[in-house]
C-alpha cells in the first residue's frame, strides 16, 4: 500500500555539519595527534551524508495486513538506542497518534508523551504507535513526523488501514 521514506535533506545535512565539524577540528592546531582520525571521520560522516541523499532510509512500509516502521522506544535510554525496526499485524495495533502530541500535566501548560526525554519534544511532531505484544502494551515511536517525505499521504493511509485508532494532533 504504502512505503515512506526520510525526507532527502534533514538527516543528510546534520551528518554534513558533523563533517563541517570534524574537519575544522581536524584543522585546529591544538591536538596534532587527532588531526587524521578526525579527517577519516569528516570523510566517512561526508560519505554517510551522501548516502542518504541518494538512499533515503524507510520510515514506515504499510500493506493490508502488517505495518513496519523504524523507530525508538520511549524513555530515557532513547540517548543510547539506535533507531531500529519493528514489524507489527495490524490487529496488534491498538492506537496511532501524529503530529505535536501534548497531555496535560496538571499545571494548565501541556507537555510531550511521558517518556520523551528531549529537549526539543516541545516542538517535535511524532509518529507514535501503541501496540499489543506478547508481555502486554508497548510504545514505539517515529520522533519526528516533519523528516518523513509526503507525511499527509501517510496520514490518510493510516486514516484508511486503522480508522478510529488514528489520531492527529496539531
Amino acid at each position: 500500500m504504502g512505503e515512506f521514506h526520510e525526507t532527502r535533506w534533514q538527516t543528510p545535512l546534520a551528518w554534513l555539519i558533523f563533517s563541517v565539524i570534524a574537519t575544522i577540528g581536524a584543522n585546529l592546531p591544538l591536538f596534532p595527534a587527532a588531526r587524521a582520525p578526525l579527517f577519516i571521520v569528516a570523510i566517512l560522516a561526508a560519505g554517510y551524508a551522501l548516502f542518504r541523499v541518494i538512499s533515503p532510509r524507510v520510515v514506515i512500509k504499510i500493506d493490508a495486513n502488517n505495518l513496519w516502521m523504524s523507530g525508538v522506544r520511549p524513555g530515557w535510554w532513547k540517548f543510547v538506542q539506535f533507531s531500529r525496526p519493528l514489524a507489527l499485524r495490524n490487529q496488534d495495533v491498538l492506537e496511532i497518534k501524529l503530529g505535536r502530541i501534548r497531555g496535560n500535566s496538571g499545571l494548565s501548560s501541556a507537555l510531550p508523551p511521558l517518556g520523551e526525554p528531549s529537549r526539543g519534544a516541545l516542538f517535535q511532531r511524532f509518529l507514535w504507535v501503541r501496540y499489543l505484544a506478547a508481555n502486554g502494551t508497548q510504545e514505539f515511536y517515529y520522533p519526528d513526523l516533519g523528516n518523513i517525505h509526503d507525511a499527509r499521504g501517510l496520514i490518510e493511509i493510516l486514516k484508511q488501514n486503522f480508522g478510529n485508532r488514528v489520531t492527529v494532533f496539531d
